[in-house]
């Protein structure tokens, strides 16, 4: 049966008008200098991925914002990045992305340790998704990602490595790896780095986002963004990650 939707997606995927496509294409490609880097062959493989996401996601805009090619485009193009090497299959765990004009707020809980009590709180967010839900993104932190605002990261590539983490069954910061990969040592790379850099962000010396000091698979997704957008400095910073990273991502090859 998956053989047959594999069929059907890529049936549907040939018969887009791609000449519309393919300046939009080739926009993204031109703004994000990794992309910008890849193979004739890579290029190929990501424009025949993003046909695919086209035909088999459902884009949707929230707060009043209206979808447009251009934004079709550029969030497939980011989100199957991740999946270049990986297949289709690594995009499976979800059917739809839902789009903000800007930042939204998400209701959110913690249990207070001094009296037990669960607070509620809303949490301004840039993006957010869930083991089965929708992936959720703003906007405005996609296009500040693609411009170099803030910090090097993208929100389409954050949420898209936690949509891989759960295709593991939880979304704990260790995806289904391959076959030749050790769980024990890709946990344990990640693990040593993440308790590294809890105190590097406690004494004002992180080299990396302080977001992804929050918890072990917010450090995956971080690390992932650091992955593709920069990899010399993942490397220089933490080489047992960005070793783990290129044997699961496979950019090598």
């Amino acid at each position: 049966m998956r053989r047959l939707f594999e069929i059907w997606r890529r049936y549907r995927a040939g018969k887009l008008r791609w000449q519309e496509h393919e300046p939009w294409f080739q926009a993204v490609l031109y703004r994000v200098p990794g992309l910008a880097r890849l193979t004739t062959g890579d290029k190929a493989t990501l424009r025949q991925l993003v046909k695919e996401f086209l035909v088999d996601k459902k884009i949707f805009g929230a707060g009043g914002l209206e979808i447009d090619l251009g934004l079709k485009i550029k969030i497939a193009t980011l989100a199957c990045w991740p999946a270049l090497h990986l297949g289709f299959g690594a995009l499976a765990g979800f059917a739809s992305v839902v789009v903000y004009p800007q930042g939204f707020r998400a209701l959110r809980t913690r249990v207070d340790a001094s009296t037990g009590l669960v607070i509620e709180y809303e949490q301004e967010m840039a993006g957010e998704t869930s083991q089965h839900g929708p992936v959720v993104l703003s906007l405005q932190d996609i296009e500040n990602g693609l411009a170099g605002f803030g910090r090097i990261g993208n929100v389409v590539i954050h949420e898209i490595a936690h949509k891989i983490d759960a295709l593991g069954g939880a979304i704990d910061g260790v995806p289904p790896l391959h076959p030749n990969m050790s769980t024990a040592v890709f946990a344990h790379s990640l693990n040593t780095a993440f308790e590294a850099l809890k105190l590097d962000v406690a004494y004002g010396t992180a080299q990396m986002d302080s977001y992804a000091a929050h918890s072990p698979p917010e450090f995956f997704a971080v690390a992932s963004e650091y992955y593709f957008l920069a990899p010399e400095h993942l490397n220089a910073i933490y080489p047992g990650v960005f070793s783990q990273l290129d044997a699961f991502y496979r950019r090598a090859g």
